[in-house]
């Protein structure tokens, strides 16, 4: 059995190692505690964007529902114009038959 690590060494690695990660979570904590620190502080500014964002939206709201109402109205007046303009063509179409008619009389 080969044994290339000297005794204790391999002690010493692990405790060096467990102060490392104690120091790392007591920094990761008081990062932790500092972000919280600042939403605290920064909560009345979120809640100012917030209503900022609900009035935007309302507004947005309206717009798209004048939008739609427009569309209604836009197509409703498209189809008139398309059912007018085929009663023209009918009515044409049946005075140039008329015409023919005459014609080959």
């Amino acid at each position: 059995m080969r044994n290339d690590v000297a005794p204790g060494r391999c002690f010493y690695y692990v405790l060096i190692m467990t102060e490392n990660v104690q120091s790392m979570m007591l920094d990761t904590l008081k990062r932790i505690q500092t972000d919280l620190a600042g939403l605290k502080v920064d909560g009345p500014a979120l809640k100012t964007d917030m209503e900022d964002v609900k009035a935007r939206l309302d507004r947005i709201e309206v717009v798209v529902r004048k939008q739609s109402r427009d569309s209604a109205a836009l197509l409703v007046m498209m189809r008139g114009t398309v059912g007018d303009f085929d009663e023209r063509v009918s009515n044409l179409e049946e005075e140039v038959r008329l015409i023919r008619e005459r014609e080959r009389d």
